[in-house]
Formats: structure tokens, C-alpha cells, sequence
């Protein structure tokens, strides 16, 4: 199992912490083999491979084998690589959908409300996320100098990106 790991992080040294951890998850009742796929879960997950808005790559052992939930997240991770860790596909939706808002308020704010209202039909995410907030008779009687907060937060809510 150690060797798993290794194969990863050559440079790795299986300390007196590495060994307590493993000996704690096969005290818990993980096998070797469990354990193993774990770690190459982890290790073929982009986000931990530093595939994330950090650039940061989290390797470590230490998190891999910390407890019980973070070894079954590894297996999970391992069966379904295009799986991401928990909470970023949230944050990887809030990110578009700032985006989206950004780039809707431009318009509507440019004195392009006409145009903006036809490109983003209501079977449009954009579109979509407007008549869930609002819709578009609102979002016209928003006054572009004042921070228009409130619909903000709706539309944010409300915006799903499209799928794939």
C-alpha cells in the first residue's frame, strides 16, 4: 500500500506518521487493496492534482488516509474520476454564474436591455435565471447607479450553467 503511494511521490519517506496512519485505517478495517485505490483515487482526481482555482496540489498522504470519510472519498473518486470533491462543484457554479451576471449587467447597463432581453431567451441558463429572479420587467426598473443587490442575489441563486 505504501508502494502505491511511493510510485506517486518518489521523494515520500514512510516516517513514524505515514505508519501510524495506515496502521489506524487497517485497525478501522480498510484492507491494503481499499487502501491503495484510495490513494489512486486521489491521485488521478485533477482538483487534488492542482486542477483548481489555487493551482494548489493536495497529495498528502496525511489527507488521504486521515480518517475513515476521506478513505471512502478516495474510493468513490477512484470509480468515478470525473467525480469532484465535495463542495466544488458548488463553487465551480457560483463562479459561472458571477460570470454570467457580470456579463448580463454589462449589457443591460451598455443600453443594450433590447438586446440583452433577445440573446438571453427565457430557454437560455441566463434567460432562465432572469424569470426565476424576477424576469426582465425587473430587472429594467433597476436603477444601473445603484448597486442592484437584491436581484443579484436572486439571479445567482436561480442560475444553473448548462450541462457539459
Amino acid at each position: 500500500m505504501w508502494g502505491r503511494y511511493h510510485a506517486h511521490h518518489s521523494r515520500a519517506k514512510l516516517g513514524e506518521k505515514a505508519r501510524r496512519l495506515i496502521r489506524d485505517r487497517l485497525g478501522e478495517g480498510w484492507g491494503v487493496e481499499e487502501l491503495g485505490r484510495a490513494i489512486d483515487g486521489y491521485e488521478q482526481n485533477p482538483w487534488h492534482r492542482g486542477e483548481n482555482d489555487r493551482g494548489k496540489r493536495y497529495t498528502s498522504l496525511a489527507l488521504y488516509l486521515r480518517d475513515s470519510e476521506h478513505v471512502l472519498a478516495g474510493l468513490e473518486m477512484a470509480e468515478r474520476p470525473e467525480r469532484p470533491p465535495p463542495g466544488q462543484a458548488e463553487a465551480n457554479r457560483e463562479r459561472i454564474a458571477k460570470a454570467a451576471w457580470r456579463e448580463l449587467w454589462r449589457a443591460v447597463t451598455g443600453g443594450g436591455f433590447t438586446a440583452a432581453r433577445e440573446r438571453w431567451s427565457p430557454d437560455t441558463p441566463v434567460g432562465a435565471a432572469v424569470g426565476r429572479a424576477g424576469g426582465w420587467t425587473a430587472l429594467g426598473r433597476l436603477d444601473p447607479k445603484k448597486d442592484p443587490w437584491d436581484f443579484r442575489g436572486r439571479f445567482m441563486e436561480a442560475y444553473r450553467p448548462p450541462e457539459g
